[in-house]
């Protein structure tokens, strides 16, 4: 069957007789959630794409959809036409949050039945950013490979469970 079906709310003043009116309401499957990428993300906020099936059901209105951070709701920006990722806007770290602390996530397509995978999503942890970053060197040449060595506090990408990668510019790795 379908993802979502729409039908007509129909009212009746007696019971017997029903009059279609212009409301409608969606039924929908619960959507099966699979993972979620990244785990961790710096306590000036993140996002977090959310994998998993049945994640358009709604998406007659994508802005009900919500997600929850350790109890926390939290706006959806985005959710694929295939149904098969939605991505969470998570806050700045809320007061009463811990560094480092992994927090449950869950989504609601509709804003208000939440579901939870915590085998398959795992838990969201904040981490302080890197500061006083510098590199060695900060030149080089376009035909030919430079290794750039980072040095910046609180980088250490590997004890936060988090992949380490650089970017120069817009594009790059």
């Amino acid at each position: 069957g379908s993802v979502s079906q729409p039908v007509t709310l129909r009212l009746s003043e007696d019971g017997q007789t029903f009059f279609d009116s212009t409301l409608e309401f969606v039924y929908f499957r619960r959507p099966v959630l699979t993972g979620a990428h990244p785990l961790g993300g710096p306590t000036t906020g993140a996002t977090s794409v959310i994998y998993g099936a049945g994640l358009h059901a709604v998406l007659a209105d994508p802005s009900a959809a919500r997600c929850l951070l350790g109890g926390l709701p939290t706006a959806v920006s985005a959710i694929s036409p295939t149904g098969d990722t939605l991505t969470c806007e998570l806050p700045a770290m809320p007061e009463g949050f811990v560094l480092g602390v992994g927090y449950s996530i869950a989504v609601a397509i509709d804003g208000v039945s939440f579901v939870e995978n915590h085998d398959r999503l795992g838990r969201f942890a904040y981490y302080t950013p890197p500061t006083n970053a510098s590199m060695a060197p900060i030149t080089g040449h376009t035909e030919a490979a430079v290794e750039v060595v980072v040095y910046a506090g609180g980088f250490d990408p590997s004890a936060k469970g988090l992949e380490p990668g650089c970017r120069f510019g817009a594009a790059g790795t």
